[in-house]
């Protein structure tokens, strides 16, 4: 039986950071190599409608700085901004 390859991607450079559970407000911040999201079919949908606000907000709105999702307490995912980020830190 032939093997099912998953289509290939573009390769994306993006950063992608993280706190180690309970130690947010230490604000020790972690960089991840990966990420899992555990969740549903609506759960999914609803992500994908915000990362789709989040570009067009990129796209569109100069000052468009970050923005949160949270479905039910933490975590929360939080798109930032690339050409924001370099003057926060």
């Amino acid at each position: 039986m032939k093997q099912h390859k998953p289509p290939r991607l573009r390769q994306h450079k993006f950063t992608l950071l993280g706190y180690e559970q309970g130690r947010r407000e230490q604000g020790q911040i972690l960089r991840l190599c990966e990420a899992t999201v555990v969740i549903d079919a609506k759960e999914a949908k609803a992500l994908g409608e915000f990362f789709l606000r989040c570009a067009e907000g990129l796209r569109n709105e100069p000052e468009w700085e970050h923005e949160h999702f949270n479905i039910a307490g933490e975590p929360d995912i939080v798109v930032f901004n690339k050409n924001k980020a370099s003057k926060r830190q």
